[in-house]
């Protein structure tokens, strides 16, 4: 539950970045872009739904949450390829560049830890080189913009260091039922035996008196 709220308000959260767009586009093109980008939060959002509806998040469903991880990159591939907003996704497209945190979040279920902090590192390496790059004006690395890079950086780890959270408090949970599914077996299994212990020495306590008896009358 955790997980699909934190997923939700973050995608309230990117609604600012698609209106964000209209410095770039007006007119047609702006509206095309808009509804191109609804489209996807809109998909993204119901693949979200789905894993926590349907799957509840569950690790014998991990293949079909690769399958999802791989939709969604074909998906944001695909909208990146289509929408007529600058091909620079990591620097000048709102909409792909907002989608990364996620990614980096999706990417620590599917992939071992150590792939996926490999991801992360790449990802922060492909931002600063993206953001030096020589054919970007001088203007464009002031402070705000670096303030800006800082944040986005700030952003995915956070995301990572959430997914790393919750998925290890998941897991921590499932060994507690575990246990505690073997717990109760193991007091069931001691009810047995004390039950079993109790007839065992109910039955050889009529078998000594018994005994007494017959030895009293044969005397």
């Amino acid at each position: 539950m955790i997980r699909f709220m934190i997923v939700s308000l973050y995608f309230i959260f990117m609604v600012p970045a698609m209106f964000g767009i209209r410095r770039m586009h007006a007119g047609e093109e702006y509206r095309f872009v808009l509804l191109l980008s609804i489209a996807m939060f809109l998909l993204f959002f119901a693949v979200e739904l789905f894993e926590f509806m349907v799957l509840r998040y569950r690790d014998e469903k991990i293949i079909v949450t690769r399958v999802l991880f791989v939709f969604r990159i074909a998906a944001l591939v695909a909208f990146w390829y289509f929408c007529p907003l600058p091909q620079a996704p990591l620097r000048s497209n709102p909409i792909v560049s907002s989608m990364i945190p996620l990614m980096v979040f999706y990417a620590y279920f599917v992939m071992k830890p150590r792939w996926s902090l490999l991801l992360l590192l790449s990802i922060i390496i492909l931002i600063t080189a993206d953001y030096f790059q020589r054919d970007i004006s001088v203007s464009f690395r002031g402070p705000d913009q670096i303030s800006f890079l800082l944040f986005r950086t700030v952003v995915i780890v956070f995301f990572y260091l959430l997914a790393w959270f919750w998925e290890s408090e998941r897991r921590r949970r499932q060994e507690n039922d575990r246990l505690l599914v073997e717990l109760n077996a193991s007091q069931e299994q001691l009810r047995r035996y004390a039950a079993d212990v109790g007839r065992v020495v109910a039955l050889e306590e009529r078998t000594r008196l018994a005994r007494d008896m017959h030895d009293s009358i044969g005397h």
